[in-house]
């Protein structure tokens, strides 16, 4: 009876040791796991920086889209009324809250026969160039 019951004791040890090693095992996995996913989701090119960068070009689309818009209506304007200037349409962008005032505009940064180029200084921080 005493070798049946040692044996059952040594089979129990033996389960423990085993047992701990499965635990200890599937542990490291985990945390393998885990740092693996933190750094997909946190890293330089994890998911919340994209996340920013694309709602960083949203914004910035949006500003050009409205941007173009003003200045396609003040070309609209200027054509029936030839007495418009650029500052008008500078004007035109700070009562739609793009620009803080008509200082806020670099430029022409560039000059060719049919077109300026200017630099936008958004209430937003982003610099934007136009053409005009």
């Amino acid at each position: 009876m005493n070798s049946v019951m040692n044996k059952k004791i040594e089979f129990a040890e033996k389960q423990r040791g085993v047992t701990m090693i499965v635990l200890v095992i599937t542990i490291i996995v985990l945390l393998i796991l885990a740092s693996a996913t933190t750094n997909m989701v946190i890293g330089n090119n994890g998911v919340i920086n994209k996340a920013k960068d694309y709602k960083t070009k949203q914004e910035i689309d949006a500003l050009k889209l409205e941007i173009k818009t003003i200045q396609n209506i003040w070309n609209l304007d200027k054509e029936s009324e030839n007495t418009l200037t650029e500052k008008d349409l500078w004007n035109r962008m700070v009562k739609a809250g793009i620009i803080e005032k008509a200082e806020d505009v670099e430029g022409p940064v560039d000059e060719k026969e049919e077109s300026k180029t200017y630099i936008l200084h958004t209430k937003q921080g982003y610099k934007i160039e136009i053409k005009n």
